[in-house]
């Protein structure tokens, strides 16, 4: 290969990464409508965006009502490493050494996770993060004590920064939700 083609194609690479990076979070992915319809036969709801939560380009809070059962709904994004190695920590969300993976997770009433799931994984590596199987791991958790991955999480092989990322911003989104009570309007 010339010099002029390696240098094209690294332009190229560089501007989908700008793209994609820059691509807006599915609020509402298939996937989370599919499960909602899931829970206790659910075909009428009411998803509300709850503003007081949500500061961040990077993610949002939705109030959930169904059959009179409320859950708090988050819908994120969260970095991992770009092939090559991340420079810098997950704060950093303009890096280009970082690919995303957008996420959303149910919570009931109870402040407990009911469901996680990886809807949209950019990255070319780590792909066995969005297995439902290693997943489920996170089902029950409470935000009672910080998750740590190797300890109360399995780690995985090949998606060791994602899955540590995750775990953070789990951890961050718990910690913010803690002292709050009334996420869901009751009326139906």
């Amino acid at each position: 290969m010339t010099r002029k083609k390696i240098s094209f194609a690294i332009i190229i690479y560089f501007l989908f990464s700008l793209v994609s990076l820059a691509q807006k979070i599915d609020f509402e992915p298939k996937q989370l409508t599919r499960e909602i319809s899931k829970l206790n036969d659910c075909t009428n709801y009411s998803f509300v965006e709850l503003n007081q939560l949500n500061n961040s380009n990077y993610g949002k809070y939705f109030s959930l009502a169904c059959n009179q059962q409320s859950y708090l709904v988050y819908v994120g994004r969260v970095l991992s490493c770009r092939t090559g190695g991340c420079s810098s920590g997950n704060n950093d969300k303009g890096n280009n050494s970082h690919e995303y993976f957008d996420y959303y997770m149910l919570i009931n009433n109870k402040k407990a996770i009911v469901s996680v799931r990886i809807y949209k994984y950019a990255s070319s590596f780590g792909h066995q993060i969005t297995s439902q199987s290693w997943l489920k791991q996170l089902h029950g958790f409470n935000g009672n004590k910080k998750l740590e991955v190797g300890k109360d999480i399995d780690g995985i092989s090949g998606a060791t920064i994602s899955t540590r990322n995750l775990i953070t911003d789990i951890n961050y989104q718990f910690s913010r939700i803690k002292d709050f009570d009334n996420f869901v309007d009751n009326t139906y």
